[in-house]
């Protein structure tokens, strides 16, 4: 890391696969190591020394999120850094159906409703989602991104 801690960021990026990876970062926020390595066509050995380098240089970080590493430009600011895959995957679902209902969420996720429901909870504290209720107030509340 000697020789490397004497260059710019700009020599770092010459040097092609850092560039790709750098770019595929970029481009996919959040993208894990197994879909790097897939991505680029990249060896293990060789993806793992690249990262290492762009982290010391502080071009990239990541976050580890259960048992996969998310890599992230630097300097990239985001609260969905800190969601889970399952929040991400109910997020989606959102996204898909514009209006879902629990019950939807539920079937197209296949997790139980306990969960729906602890997963909807932190999505509205996070500020990611609202929910329209109906005038009964008790069944068929629709969930809308923010």
């Amino acid at each position: 890391m000697e020789k490397i801690e004497k260059l710019s960021k700009e020599d770092i990026l010459k040097n092609s696969f850092r560039c790709g990876i750098f770019k595929a970062i970029q481009e996919n926020p959040g993208i894990t190591y197994c879909q790097l390595m897939k991505t680029l066509s990249i060896s293990y050995g060789s993806l793992s020394w690249h990262l290492k380098v762009l982290c010391f240089k502080e071009m990239i970080k990541y976050k580890r999120i259960q048992n996969n590493k998310r890599f992230y430009l630097f300097d990239y600011k985001d609260a969905e850094i800190d969601l889970t895959p399952k929040q991400e995957k109910v997020l989606e679902i959102i996204r898909i159906y514009k209006n879902a209902t629990q019950a939807e969420i539920v079937q197209q996720s296949r997790y139980s409703q306990p969960t729906v429901s602890r997963i909807l909870k932190k999505l509205l504290e996070l500020g990611k989602i609202i929910v329209l209720y109906p005038d009964n107030f008790k069944y068929g509340a629709k969930y809308f991104l923010r």
